[in-house]
């Protein structure tokens, strides 16, 4: 792992805890000396606490912190204690402990991020633990993205005076940035709406996503997408194969474009500023193919480095922050 930018000097316990996955590294000199993941999300304790109802929630949090830090010790480089931060899913309802949502507008150094302490009988060497809860609007929410945003525009406050960050996923987020402040988020369904339009409705028998990415289906999608929309447009991927003779390998590309292409046309519309694309390398390459058939001017994607170090970066705004 190459050097963080910003607090190099604190050494801490990064958690990016959510619903399926969790993620723990240990941040030693702007650098990630040690590192755990597994997929005992929140919605697995969750399960696990229900089974075990003679068991608080908390144990089995505890538990999945514990078996991840086994050996850990060894390698410590200081004797001082070690601060862990916690973001994600952790404090939500269906996490360790429920935190409310901090009000936007939202500073991107974290002021007026919500932060709460727990308690743990972990390990003597670990120090204070922090859940970072969400944050919300009237009308949208978020949790882990506040975190993972303020990590992406630490060094890129210029750009953030007025910009849109996208982060893709299986909710995708749209986060309208103006003079370093949250303002607004946008959810779109993208990513929770392929699966179950691929799986359960008629299309299904229509797409397969075992051929991969398809560059002329996807090309289509998208330029549906920004002629009639998504509703009128969904049941071509059947008509697709039907009438047409398309591969369901197509079609499943040209599902993909039409979903993404109405997501970030409408996005490309509505924002007169910087748009700028995160997440996983994946959805950020295929958010960028349709960006750039929508003809899409001053955007630009986040690199693999600034994204894996998006979460423990934020997390050193949010200890610089509570240390002073």
């Amino acid at each position: 792992h190459r050097a963080m930018p910003l607090a190099s000097d604190l050494d801490f316990l990064s958690c990016d805890w959510g619903t399926s996955h969790f993620r723990l590294r240990w941040v030693a000199g702007g650098r990630v000396v040690r590192e755990f993941q597994d997929e005992n999300g929140c919605k697995r304790l969750l399960k696990a606490s229900r089974q075990n109802p003679e068991l608080s929630r908390a144990h089995f949090y505890e538990d999945q912190l514990g078996s991840a830090l086994k050996g850990w010790e060894e390698f410590r480089l200081e004797a001082s204690e070690l601060p862990l931060v916690i973001s994600g899913m952790a404090s939500s309802t269906i996490g360790w402990v429920e935190l409310p949502y901090a009000k936007a507008p939202v500073r991107l150094d974290g002021i007026g991020f919500k932060v709460q302490k727990v308690t743990w009988a972990g390990p003597a060497w670990i120090g204070e633990t922090f859940l970072v809860s969400g944050v919300a609007t009237s009308t949208n929410m978020m949790r882990g993205e506040e975190t993972e945003m303020a990590g992406l525009l630490a060094e890129t406050m210029d750009e953030a005076k007025s910009a849109l960050l996208v982060l893709p996923g299986t909710h995708s987020k749209h986060l309208q940035i103006e003079n370093g402040e949250l303002q607004e988020i946008t959810t779109y369904m993208t990513g929770e709406l392929f699966e179950v339009l691929t799986r359960h409705s008629v299309l299904a028998a229509s797409v397969s996503g075992s051929g991969g990415f398809k560059e002329n289906g996807f090309a289509d999608g998208v330029r549906r997408a920004c002629e009639g929309g998504v509703a009128a447009n969904l049941f071509l991927t059947r008509t697709r194969q039907v009438l047409e003779g398309m591969a369901p390998e197509e079609n499943a590309s040209f599902l993909s474009g039409l979903l993404i292409g109405a997501e970030l046309n409408e996005a490309v519309s509505k924002n007169p500023g910087a748009l700028l694309i995160g997440g996983s390398r994946k959805l950020r390459d295929i958010y960028s193919r349709a960006l750039e058939k929508l003809g899409a001017r001053n955007w630009r994607c986040f690199s693999d480095e600034e994204c894996q170090n998006a979460v423990p970066v934020g997390q050193q705004l949010i200890l610089k922050r509570l240390r002073t």
